[in-house]
């Protein structure tokens, strides 16, 4: 059941991010991934989309934190690597990478990207 519950938010968080509902956003995926994280790996998210940390990444880029964005791509890259899910690492390594180059690192951005 607890499993459902993280996924609902997870789903209502992504929605209020197309929304514009930044703040109900955060709520909610924080929740997600509270929920996840007491689960353990084994009840993680199964694809980058389904990953709260992918989430909260986007929405702080979005909000401007790109510090805050870049530390939820490398927990969500931690997450996929122990999944062994290769199109979400890629996914996880793509983000950071375009965070560094918003960021003015270009040296950053070519090192993440490689």
């Amino acid at each position: 059941m607890k499993r459902l519950l993280a996924a609902v938010l997870l789903t209502r968080g992504w929605i209020a991010i197309r929304l514009g509902q930044l703040d109900e956003a955060q709520r909610v995926l924080q929740n997600s991934r509270h929920l996840f994280n007491d689960l353990g790996v084994d009840s993680a998210p199964y694809t980058f989309a389904d990953d709260p940390n992918a989430a909260l990444g986007i929405l702080a880029r979005v909000g401007g934190d790109l510090s805050e964005g870049q530390m939820h791509f490398e927990a969500s890259h931690a997450l996929r690597t122990a999944f062994n899910d290769p199109e979400g690492m890629a996914l996880a390594l793509a983000h950071p990478a375009e965070t560094a180059a918003l960021q003015g690192d270009a040296r950053e951005a070519e090192r993440r990207y490689r």
